[in-house]
């Protein structure tokens, strides 16, 4: 939620809750416009959801509503542009995107943020909620405030804005997708709590109460959903230790480095070959709530896989080898290796050089592998044991 005025109006929705409802087939009166405040994946899905509902006036059929367990999975795996896209598709007549970061911030997907675009959802930057301004306990429009900057010099949130630039969007609904917290209500208060708002815990995943054990985004706060499902196994091993009384025991994954010396990459002419978009239905056919994306065909999907970088596998420099003739650096076809005078980069004097890689543009083409005379570039794998 959003602790402003006017946040318990007729007409003021929770993005997820929103979702939900209109994932289980029930109806939501979403008037002619909606605003929708939030920059993440969560807000645009709620748009774009907002703008296929049919104007709330067809009923939509029950065979086509997927079960009440498979779209709380699809929900627990969305974050905040979900909500604009839902709005867009209630059959309303404008749906906009409040948020208070800039284009380049938004923690919303690009190809979020371009979907809504193309279906016709305006996205407003850098403006801060106020206050929902009512008639009759009813939303009339949001007032918002130019944002000066959303971030301190830390880079921690902390938005501050630009006082008498007060400006009221008229609108009829507003959907708040401002992110969400672990729920901790229910666990007694004497349990030590974390910075954020969370449980704390020491490395063996206990909280301070001797029998609650805590992970993922309540324990460390918002990460990926992996990083909880390693937390749950983690966990696990030491509650199962605690309980048996014997010694912890959490294996950490071990990594070596095996030579590859006949690597080849998948396919020789990705590059010459277009990419394929993912196939989707036009946008004046997404009414209701068909799927969007329609998926690669078989043969296109090999195409698009063809282009797998392998980045489990990486070139490694010999430098005993190294003769510093520069065949390396004149066959990479993305110029990514580099010989530069060692003071520059902090690594020796004026006279010395060195070799530098950018892994980030490498695309393990292994030419420079191919070409090195003295073979002090090798191609490795990456294996977990």
């Amino acid at each position: 939620g959003l602790n402003i005025p006017g946040h318990d109006a007729d007409g003021v929705f929770k993005a997820l809750e929103f979702l939900l409802n209109i994932g289980r087939g029930f109806k939501a009166d979403l008037a002619e416009r909606v605003v929708i405040v939030g920059g993440g994946n969560v807000a645009f899905d709620a748009a774009r959801t907002a703008l296929r509902v049919v104007a709330g006036d067809l009923p939509m059929a029950a065979a086509v509503l997927p079960t009440p367990e498979a779209n709380e999975k699809r929900i627990a795996m969305t974050t905040t542009l979900d909500a604009a896209r839902a709005a867009k598709r209630a059959g309303v007549r404008e749906v906009t995107v409040v948020c208070l970061e800039s284009r380049e911030e938004m923690p919303a997907a690009e190809e979020e943020i371009e979907e809504a675009e193309a279906e016709g959802i305006v996205i407003v930057n850098r403006r801060g909620p106020q206050r929902i301004t009512t008639e009759n306990g009813r939303v009339t429009g949001l007032e918002t405030i130019d944002v000066l900057s959303v971030f301190d010099a830390q880079h921690r949130f902390s938005p501050t804005f630009s006082p008498g630039t007060e400006k009221v969007i008229a609108t009829d609904t507003v959907i708040l997708a401002v992110g969400q917290g672990p729920e901790v209500g229910f666990i007694p208060a004497d349990i030590e709590r974390a910075r954020f708002g969370g449980l704390s815990v020491n490395a063996e995943f206990r909280t301070s109460h001797p029998k609650v054990w805590a992970g993922g985004d309540v324990a460390f706060g918002p990460r990926n959903l992996i990083d909880a499902i390693g937390d749950g196994r983690r966990a696990a091993a030491s509650i199962h230790a605690a309980l048996s009384r014997t010694k912890l025991d959490i294996r950490g994954v071990r990594i070596e480095l095996v030579a590859k010396p006949d690597f080849k990459r998948i396919s020789s002419d990705y590059d010459a070959v277009p990419r394929v978009h993912i196939p989707a239905i036009p946008h004046e056919r997404r009414i209701g709530f068909v799927e969007v994306e329609q998926g690669y065909t078989e043969s296109d999907a090999i195409v698009e896989g063809q282009r797998c970088l392998r980045c489990f596998e990486n070139i490694m420099l010999r430098p005993e080898l190294c003769i510093l003739c520069g065949l390396c650096v004149d066959v990479c076809p993305h110029n990514c290796i580099t010989i530069e005078r060692a003071d520059r980069t902090g690594h020796g004097h004026a006279a010395q050089s060195v070799l530098l890689l950018d892994e980030e543009v490498c695309i393990r083409c292994a030419l420079c592998v191919d070409r090195c005379p003295p073979h002090a570039l090798v191609m490795v794998h990456a294996g977990e044991f």
